[in-house]
């Protein structure tokens, strides 16, 4: 477990940016953050609807050698490559302007918690729990998100960082039950929204959706190859009801060459899943807010925020990890954190 540290001053004003007029920070934020700039920057770029539009997406997920999938649009890919997924239909891959903003959010605060990247030691998983609590925000951001659009979005942002290794960290620190415990949280969290789409009449082949088949297929990927055979983790059978969702509506899960011994094993037992009904009056029917609620009593009192964001950090505790004993933050870089800056990883 990472070691208690006591947390700065966070925001928590309900008032307005004087500044700037934007929207009031998460108050789960510090007073100085560079996650909460990253977040400011997610928000403000998608406060338009036109963030929830479509656009095309190079092959967004890992790949172990080439399938039918490369073969079909292995040419022009990359010149389609954020074009608006409307002019371009014959494009395989598809994800909103807002889920591709929220991963680059998730890049960036993971970035800020890497003492490696700027020259200090703290302890050996501050990394991987750092990632871990990257990983938490979004957990929280779609509790808090008041439509399935935004719920989407979190979620398309969620299944790159996962299925395009970024979360991997987390997997490496010393508490792998934890690990596995908020993979179980994620896996509700998706399974919540797939019975959200369901409802609203939007699990079909073409569903105005149309990252259904990249998102879903991401998170199967991402349980077969990356955490399955290796860690255990089965993050609540996701990989069993997304199959199922898939099977019962016929939308095509893009990607999956590669993954074949485990996909066998998952669609024999997701034949055996119940799924609820379609208009199933529970509005939580795979249990989220029980699910939620628990993992925050039992991982709490907060989960998420940016205690281990470095740019939070006094001087001095920077200054105490550094290797050669100096803040690795100028005043200048400070003071452009406090204004609103947001740092990109190198």
């Amino acid at each position: 477990m990472p070691p208690k540290r006591q947390s700065t001053d966070a925001s928590g004003s309900a008032a307005k940016n004087p500044k700037t007029g934007d929207p009031p920070r998460n108050p789960r934020w510090s007073k100085v953050s560079g996650s909460a700039n990253a977040d400011d920057g997610y928000r403000i770029k998608t406060s338009s609807l036109e963030a929830y539009e479509y656009i095309c997406l190079c092959k967004p997920l890992h790949y172990t050698g080439l399938g039918d999938d490369d073969e079909e649009d292995e040419e022009g890919e990359e010149g389609n490559a954020d074009k608006p997924s409307a002019a371009h239909p014959e494009h395989p891959w598809a994800v909103t302007m807002a889920g591709t903003q929220k991963l680059t959010a998730l890049r960036i605060m993971s970035s800020l918690r890497d003492p490696d990247g700027f020259g200090m030691h703290t302890y050996n998983d501050h990394f991987g729990y750092g990632v871990l609590e990257v990983a938490q925000n979004p957990v929280l951001d779609f509790e808090e998100a008041k439509t399935w659009k935004e719920k989407w979005s979190i979620c398309e942002g969620a299944a790159l960082f996962f299925a395009k290794g970024d979360a991997n960290p987390l997997f490496q620190v010393d508490d792998g039950e934890g690990a596995k415990t908020f993979m179980d949280v994620t896996g509700v969290m998706f399974a919540i929204m797939l019975a959200m789409l369901d409802r609203e009449g939007l699990l079909k082949p073409d569903s105005e959706v149309k990252s259904l088949g990249v998102v879903m297929a991401g998170f199967v990927r991402f349980i077969a190859h990356t955490i399955g055979p290796d860690f255990g983790i089965r993050a609540n059978n996701l990989d069993k009801t997304v199959l199922a969702y898939a099977k019962k509506y016929n939308i095509e899960l893009k990607g999956l060459f590669g993954i074949e011994k485990e996909l066998e094993t998952a669609e024999a037992e997701a034949e055996k899943l119940e799924l609820p009904a379609s208009d199933d009056k529970n509005g939580d029917p795979w249990n989220w807010k029980t699910t939620l609620a628990q993992y925050q009593k039992d991982y709490g009192p907060k989960i998420g925020g940016d205690k281990l964001d470095i740019t939070t950090w006094t001087p001095a505790e920077r200054r105490k990890a550094a290797f050669d004993k100096k803040d690795p933050f100028s005043r200048k870089m400070i003071d452009a954190i406090k204004d609103g800056m947001i740092m990109q990883p190198a």
